[in-house]
């Protein structure tokens, strides 16, 4: 092989890997990414109860911070921190009472 194939394979390899690893998470299944996701987030000292992580239709219009996409780029994970340690849903939920 000559030099000139062999730079030429190698920018061919270093191409697929690329691509290859940008479509790494495209087709994991939701749950499994969000847990990844969840797990990660908690390493850096936030806690479970303090943040939300909701997976919706890759075209649903939804509030927070898009954080991951599955299921083949069909569907969306969405990250969303509460201000307070409780969620929205429990604090509407005592006002009712």
């Amino acid at each position: 092989m000559t030099f000139k194939y062999t730079k030429t394979l190698a920018l061919l390899l270093g191409l697929i890997c690329l691509g290859v690893s940008g479509f790494g998470y495209a087709g994991v299944d939701c749950d499994t990414l969000k847990n990844e996701i969840s797990e990660k987030i908690q390493s850096h000292g936030v806690k479970a109860t303090d943040f939300e992580l909701k997976v919706v239709d890759i075209n649903e219009e939804s509030t927070g911070k898009q954080v991951g996409t599955c299921q083949g780029n069909t569907r969306k994970i969405m990250y969303s921190k509460f201000a307070s340690t409780s969620k929205p849903s429990d604090t509407e939920d005592s006002s009712k009472q």
